[in-house]
């Protein structure tokens, strides 16, 4: 899981479009970013996959993007989706308690 904010802060750009900062938000339609390997094993390469459909743990993701081949300093990934997706409340609470 990633932020609207990862690939500008990293330095990087997908091979197209970025994240919107609204598909980061809590209740934003599921979209994925697929990484360059499994762009590249699954799909040929075809820049038709933007638009179409990935299914992750029984969950239909539309794909929005595609990322750079190697992100320096993290695992590859095969695919990325926004944090704001992430449904557990405990984390979209993001106060801070001082006890």
């Amino acid at each position: 899981m990633i932020s609207a904010e990862f690939f500008p802060a990293s330095a990087l750009t997908p091979h197209w479009p970025q994240l919107p900062p609204e598909e980061d938000r809590a209740g934003a339609g599921p979209v994925a970013i697929l990484g360059d390997g499994l762009w590249k094993r699954k799909f040929g390469s075809s820049p038709e996959v933007l638009g179409k459909n990935i299914t992750l743990n029984g969950k239909s993701y539309t794909i929005v993007a595609v990322a750079q081949a190697r992100i320096p300093g993290i695992s590859p990934s095969d695919v990325y989706v926004p944090i704001g997706q992430w449904t557990d409340p405990t984390f979209l609470d993001r106060r801070i308690s001082m006890a």
